[in-house]
């Protein structure tokens, strides 16, 4: 069975993971919260039974709607109403990542989000 501690995260990776949710979400990480970015990282990657984080990062890259991406998520962030409160993610919500997510449903048919 992997365990956390079994996983290695390099601080390269690492900093492909921050740029990640900069680019992809517009989350900028700060040092104070790094700690919990590793520990999503390997609860994500021993969930999903990734050794290396590279390769859970190239998949969360190249498939936006996988559940690795989706659990990574979760564990990232924290249910806080500030997310409401930004301009800049309300417009990628709007402007980009439903309008894909619609695409992507309505090609294979499905009608709920």
């Amino acid at each position: 069975m992997l365990l956390s501690a079994d996983i290695i995260l390099s601080d390269l990776t690492e900093r492909h993971f921050l740029d990640f949710f900069s680019k992809e979400y517009g989350l900028i990480i700060h040092d104070h919260q790094l700690d919990n970015l590793r520990e999503a990282i390997k609860a994500t990657s021993v969930n999903h039974d990734y050794l290396e984080p590279e390769i859970l990062l190239q998949k969360i890259i190249s498939e936006p709607f996988c559940q690795e991406r989706l659990f990574l998520i979760e564990k990232t962030t924290i249910d806080e109403s500030y997310f409401f409160r930004d301009e800049f993610q309300i417009d990628f919500l709007r402007n980009e990542f439903l309008p894909k997510l619609i695409e992507q449903k309505r090609s294979i048919g499905d009608k709920q989000i």
